[in-house]
C-alpha cells in the first residue's frame, strides 16, 4: 500500500495537487463573499464561480453553506489546544480561561464580518448534532475551553458537578454575543465573560 505522495503515480499525485488547489479557492472564494456580502447574501453558486469550481464540488466538500463558513472560520482560529495545553501545566484554571477567550477574541475582531457569519450559520442550526458535517460539530471553539475545565475539574478547582460541555459550550456563545453587541478590546471581552464564569457556573467548591 502506497503511503505517501512519493508512491503515487504522476496522475494520481496531479489529482491530489487540483484537488488541494480546488479547496484552497474555494476557502478564499468564500471568506471573500462571507466578508464583503455578508452571510444571506452570498451564495454557494456566487462561491463556486469564484473560486473557479462547479456548486456540486462545494457540496461535495462542505456540505452546505453554513460548514462552509465554519470552516473559513476554524482555519483563521488555528490551534486553540495546544497553547490551552501549556496553559493548565502552569496556571490556574481563572487564567488559562481568560488566556483562551483572549486568543478567540483577537481573532474575532481581526475578522468580524467573517465571524458574524459564523453566528448567523451556527445560530440558525438546530436539533441533534448527528451529522458528521454539521456545523456545530466542526466548530473548534468549545473543543479546547472544555479540555481546560475537565483538567481544572480533575484537580478540583471547580465543582464535580459542573456539566463540562454544556458549560464550555454556553460560554463560548456567550463570548460570541458579547464580542458581536460590544465595541470593546478584545482583553475587556474576555475578562468580562471569564469573572462571569468564574463567579457563577465555574465557581470555587468550598472546602
Amino acid at each position: 500500500m502506497r503511503n505517501n505522495l512519493a508512491d503515487l503515480t504522476w496522475r494520481e499525485r496531479g489529482s491530489i495537487t487540483k484537488k488541494t488547489r480546488s479547496e484552497r479557492s474555494i476557502l478564499d472564494a468564500a471568506r471573500y463573499l462571507f466578508e464583503t456580502l455578508g452571510y444571506d447574501r452570498t451564495t454557494v453558486e456566487s462561491i463556486a464561480a469564484r473560486a473557479g469550481v462547479g456548486p456540486a464540488t462545494i457540496y461535495q466538500t462542505y456540505n452546505s453553506k453554513a460548514v462552509l463558513a465554519t470552516a473559513v472560520f476554524a482555519e483563521k482560529l488555528g490551534d486553540l489546544k495546544t497553547p490551552a495545553t501549556k496553559d493548565v501545566e502552569f496556571l490556574p484554571v481563572k487564567d488559562c480561561i481568560r488566556r483562551h477567550f483572549k486568543r478567540v477574541a483577537v481573532v474575532y475582531k481581526r475578522y468580524r464580518p467573517l465571524a458574524q457569519a459564523v453566528f448567523e450559520a451556527l445560530s440558525r442550526t438546530s436539533g441533534p448534532a448527528v451529522n458528521p458535517k454539521d456545523p456545530r460539530l466542526i466548530f473548534p471553539l468549545p473543543e479546547a475551553l472544555a479540555f481546560i475545565l475537565q483538567t481544572a475539574q480533575e484537580r478540583g478547582e471547580i465543582g464535580p458537578d459542573v456539566d463540562i460541555d454544556d458549560v464550555a459550550g454556553s460560554l463560548t456563545s456567550f463570548l460570541m454575543i458579547r464580542i458581536q453587541s460590544r465595541n470593546e478590546s478584545a482583553t475587556a471581552s474576555s475578562d468580562f465573560i471569564t469573572k462571569a464564569a468564574m463567579s457563577g457556573l465555574l465557581s470555587t467548591p468550598k472546602a
